[in-house]
């Protein structure tokens, strides 16, 4: 009996010792468990946390550094329609140099009016700056198509045109923009503009553009500033050359990522530099990489605007500007809706509203000699009416407000009808054109090529969309409502 028992006991003793091993081991994966989820946690607060020290920290940043949105609100100046009226008149007067800006609509032949005013010697053209300015005040890469800076990114307008609200901070920015460039204010322009491919695009530029090829830092594409964004920021405001399965970097992300809030920071901090001063705010900030990135961002775009620097002295860049008698810069990526304040501030712009039918703009966007595929074309075709029905009535609400300033313009007036056209275009800023504009037109109109904006038959190429579509689905696109009001007030129908 006594010898049956002991290994009873035995037994027993073990399972108890392997019950308290159990025991134990899940104490220790719950205790692991929960000092993951703590530190898990304790990320996420100082995420937020540092998040909060950036804002906080560029908010009260020193006057003297603090960005010009940080100080002003948008406001319209409580000027009547006679004084507006008045002062442009005045300033005018005043002979200094006419300010234009041409407003018009990607692939609605914008580069032939562009041209025709930059090749006249007496101007200084600026070409797509709101681009440069958008990679500047929230760190868009690339290219920075329009839909990107305007578009309202939820889905129940994924089909319409419907743009997002524009903040003071962009209005006061794009405000200020325009009048840098029109007063040859070079040094409170964004680095960007002076080293965006874009800039190479106009003839005033030209010999400082091809300085700046020679005396860039590497590698090629350095002239969109894709090295500096892609190496750094990319991940956090965008990305260089989107796919159907990855977002694009849209405004709205990037000011959910708190781009121009890093964006400032690290311009405050490079504007006071001292190693130290960096050394101390990484090391107390728990995203050291995030900041680390938008450091080497700013540092990077500030060797390029050396580069930037030396060539515009050796082109006398900023003296050019200043003899111009003509300001001229085209900006596809700005809608009329947003015009207003900077029609109050430079009260001595003219505006040319340069548009092209719908439809052939279309074509052009899906590619004349590619598929056809018919619903894509009526759907852009209406998407397309919507936006311009959209500037239209805007542009309709400025004429009362602001007489004298806008000229309509259709682009298959000037390709078939360039004498009269290049005469009221000049006209419209009260100068007389040149015997070489005119040639310049007829040259770009029947050259001996179809490279750039020089076509062989201008005519032939107003009409060739109509060849690529059924008269059925042009008739089904001219048909919609918002279509037909736009068809009737430019005269395409």
């Amino acid at each position: 009996m006594g010898t049956s028992l002991l290994p009873r006991c035995c037994c027993r003793n073990q399972t108890i010792r392997q019950i308290l091993k159990t025991d134990a081991k899940m104490v220790t994966i719950r205790w692991v468990i929960l000092l993951a989820l703590l530190s898990a946690f304790g990320t996420i607060y100082l995420a937020i946390a540092f998040d909060f020290q950036v804002t906080y920290d560029v908010k009260s940043v020193p006057s003297s550094v603090q960005p010009d949105y940080m100080k002003e609100e948008v406001s319209f100046d409580p000027v009547t329609q006679l004084d507006f009226t008045e002062t442009g008149e005045r300033l005018l007067a005043a002979n200094g140099p006419r300010k234009l800006f041409l407003f018009a609509y990607m692939h609605g032949g914008s580069t032939l009016l562009f041209k025709l005013f930059d090749q006249d010697p007496r101007t200084f053209a600026w070409y797509e700056t709101l681009g440069p300015l958008y990679g500047h005040m929230y760190g868009l890469p690339g290219y920075r198509l329009h839909t990107w800076i305007i578009a309202n990114t939820s889905k129940e307008h994924e089909h319409h045109y419907f743009p997002r609200e524009v903040t003071d901070y962009e209005i006061t920015r794009i405000n200020q923009l325009f009048k840098d460039m029109f007063s040859c204010n070079f040094e409170s322009l964004p680095t960007e503009v002076f080293t965006d491919a874009f800039i190479g695009f106009s003839e005033a530029f030209r010999d400082y553009f091809h300085c700046y090829l020679q005396t860039k830092t590497k590698p090629k594409d350095v002239t969109w500033n894709r090295h500096c964004v892609d190496s750094t920021i990319n991940p956090y405001c965008g990305y260089e050359t989107p796919k159907q399965d990855q977002p694009k970097p849209f405004v709205v992300d990037a000011q959910k990522n708190s781009c121009p809030e890093y964006l400032e920071k690290a311009r405050v901090l490079l504007a006071n530099r001292t190693q130290a001063n960096i050394t101390k705010i990484l090391e107390e900030s728990y995203f050291k990489r995030k900041m680390q990135a938008f450091l080497d961002n700013e540092i990077c775009l500030q060797n390029l605007y050396e580069s930037a620097k030396h060539c515009m002295l050796r082109c006398s860049l900023l003296e050019r500007c200043q003899k111009a008698e003509i300001q001229v810069t085209k900006i596809l990526r700005l809608k009329l809706p947003f015009m207003e304040p900077v029609i109050r501030a430079i009260p001595d712009m003219q505006i040319i509203y340069y548009t092209r039918d719908p439809r052939a703009i279309a074509a052009s966007r899906l590619g004349v000699n590619g598929p056809n595929i018919p619903l894509k074309f009526v759907s852009v075709v209406t998407k397309l009416c919507e936006e311009m029905q959209s500037d239209v009535a805007a542009m309709e609400e400025f004429e009362e407000r602001y007489p004298n300033i806008f000229l309509r313009l259709r682009y298959e007036d000037l390709v078939e009808q360039p004498d009269e056209s290049v005469k009221l275009l000049f006209g419209h800023i009260a100068m007389d054109p040149t015997r070489v504009a005119y040639e310049w037109i007829h040259d770009s109109l029947h050259g001996d090529s179809n490279k750039g904006v020089q076509r062989t038959n201008g005519t032939y190429i107003v009409n060739k969309w109509k060849s690529k579509y059924d008269k059925v689905d042009i008739d089904t696109a001219s048909g919609d409502v918002k279509c037909r009001d736009v068809l009737q007030k430019f005269g395409y129908v």
